[in-house]
């Protein structure tokens, strides 16, 4: 693993083949990073959250997934108030 720079936090919403939602989740949460992965009912099959400074490399991990058909990623933005 290489370090892509400073830590950023994600959400990588999940679409998943049919009956694969249980098994992707549990897969999900052993990569490292990976806070939580739930199983969710909507558009999208499982959700993860995700904190890390490897990014690119956990999103590939989540493609390396059986049953993974394809991924949303949402990075959370930090605002600063003064």
């Amino acid at each position: 693993m290489t370090e892509e720079g400073y830590p950023l936090e994600a959400i990588i919403l999940i679409k998943t083949k049919l009956g694969q939602l249980w098994d992707v989740a549990n897969e999900a949460t052993k990569i490292e990073g990976v806070e939580y992965a739930k199983a969710v009912a909507g558009r999208y099959d499982v959700v993860v959250h995700a904190k890390t400074t490897k990014l690119s490399w956990v999103i590939a991990r989540i493609h390396g997934i059986k049953g993974v058909e394809s991924t949303e990623t949402q990075i959370a933005l930090e605002a600063k108030f003064e």
